[in-house]
Order: C-alpha cells, then sequence, then structure tokens
C-alpha cells in the first residue's frame, strides 16, 4: 500500500473548507463557547422570552458553530434554530423543563463537527 502525497497545499485547503488556522493545528475546528446568553433567570411556570405560547432562549457563541447544532436543556435537546451569520442560536424550552425551582445547565452541541460547548446555568426562582 502506497501513500499519496496531498497536492494541495493545507493552508489553502484549510481556508477552503473555512476552519482557523494556527502554526501548531492546521484544520482544527475552533471551540465552541458560549459567550452571551439569556435568560439567566426565571420564574417557575413563567413562560419567559415567550414566543407565541412558548418560552424560548438566546445564545450568542464564539467558535465553530455548524447548521445542526442544537441547544441542550441538562440532557434535553431543545428546537433550535442557528443564525451563522450571527453566531447566534435560540431554541424553545418545554414547560416541563422550567416548572421546578433549580439550576439547570445548558450547553451547545455541534453534531457536525462533534465539538461541545461550555455549560451555562439558567436558575429558576420560585
Amino acid at each position: 500500500m502506497t501513500r499519496r502525497k496531498l497536492l494541495v497545499h493545507p493552508l489553502i485547503l484549510c481556508a477552503f473548507v473555512g476552519y482557523w488556522i494556527s502554526v501548531d493545528r492546521v484544520c482544527a475546528p475552533t471551540p465552541l463557547e458560549i459567550v452571551n446568553y439569556g435568560p439567566r433567570q426565571a420564574s417557575a411556570g413563567a413562560a419567559f422570552n415567550s414566543q407565541g405560547n412558548q418560552a424560548a432562549l438566546w445564545v450568542s457563541t464564539k467558535g465553530t458553530l455548524g447548521k445542526n447544532t442544537k441547544v441542550f436543556w441538562g440532557d434535553t435537546e431543545l428546537s433550535t434554530t442557528v443564525s451563522l451569520s450571527k453566531n447566534l442560536v435560540t431554541a424553545t424550552v418545554p414547560e416541563r423543563l422550567y416548572q421546578k425551582p433549580g439550576s439547570y445547565l445548558i450547553y451547545l452541541l455541534n453534531e457536525d463537527e462533534i465539538l461541545q460547548s461550555n455549560k451555562v446555568p439558567v436558575v429558576i426562582g420560585e
């Protein structure tokens, strides 16, 4: 079995596929990070950032956001909308998830690159 050499320079290939380039990691996706989000607090049982008849949250990101990125509330995947041009993700939150007071962690999962973001809390008060 013979190995073939890559005919395209790695920097050109990386630029073509849209990845950030560093000297030590060619073509590595940048980490996915939640930089801002809302709401950070809400009341138990009360819909927040209402979109129609459902609660909603928004997440501002930095890093490799993909069209198949999903928001998770704990272990529950939320119905998610991604705006790649704005590095913004929105999601609707089912009522059953904010009925009880507590601190709940949310995070993003980019299913294309298999990247998980940092986890951030949403506090549901009484």
